[in-house]
């Protein structure tokens, strides 16, 4: 399947696996809800009419439209509310510097992941406070790790060349891929990964970054 298909035009989904969501008894849909897709998509518009709905797991979510449901059925697991901290799926991915990165493992550093492209523009938008919350925190504690989702390989390493990081940057692999593994919807999306290799934070479309800095200080310091 296409990253940026799959990612950027989630709306053109057509579900090819209606049994993984199971309509929900309708006598129970309220009026209006919270859609799912938009708020995991960080647009989101406070309540709205419900024109949808889904169980999955044993949850029940509501959609503004049927669009909306079609991307839930097109990759559940990436919209459902799951607990935190929970293990996170294990992975390995190559920095352009050639550093080899396990993911989902139990290390003696703390991670923030992030998944993000080249033609994202509110991925691009985090890259500096990325850059300084590497500053702050970065070291043998700690780690940024950038994980690019990019198709094009000519295009990451166009942008890549034109742009110095801070962090480790990593294109993603084809096969196995890390941002299938943690079932990625919508970029950036960020994982906060404690050393023991569960996630203990989660962040997807517009971030809060001063958020993201305070959750990384507060486990950096618990842990002295």
């Amino acid at each position: 399947m296409s990253r940026r298909f799959a990612i950027a035009f989630a709306f053109a989904f057509v579900t090819l696996a209606a049994g993984l969501a199971r309509a929900a008894d309708e006598g129970n849909v309220p009026e209006k809800a919270v859609c799912r897709a938009c708020e995991v998509r960080g647009a989101g518009h406070g309540e709205e009419k419900v024109a949808a709905h889904r169980e999955f797991e044993g949850k029940t979510y509501y959609f503004c439209s049927k669009e909306c449901a079609e991307q839930f059925d097109a990759m559940p697991e990436g919209y459902a509310m799951r607990p935190v901290p929970r293990a996170a799926p294990e992975a390995t991915v190559k920095t352009v510097d050639d550093q080899n990165f396990a993911i989902g493992e139990s290390s003696e550093r703390v991670m923030l992941l992030d998944f993000w492209a080249s033609w994202c523009v509110p991925c691009r938008k985090t890259m500096p406070a990325l850059e300084k919350v590497q500053e702050q925190y970065g070291g043998d504690r700690f780690t940024v790790l950038g994980v690019s989702i990019d198709e094009d390989k000519k295009a990451f390493e166009k942008f890549v060349k034109k742009k110095t990081f801070g962090y480790p940057i990593a294109l993603d692999a084809k096969e196995d891929a890390a941002w299938h593994a943690f079932s990625v919807v919508v970029i950036p999306s960020m994982y906060l990964i404690d050393a023991e290799g569960k996630i203990v934070g989660e962040w997807t479309g517009e971030i809060d970054m001063e958020e993201v800095g305070r959750e990384i200080g507060e486990l950096l310091a618990m842990a002295e």
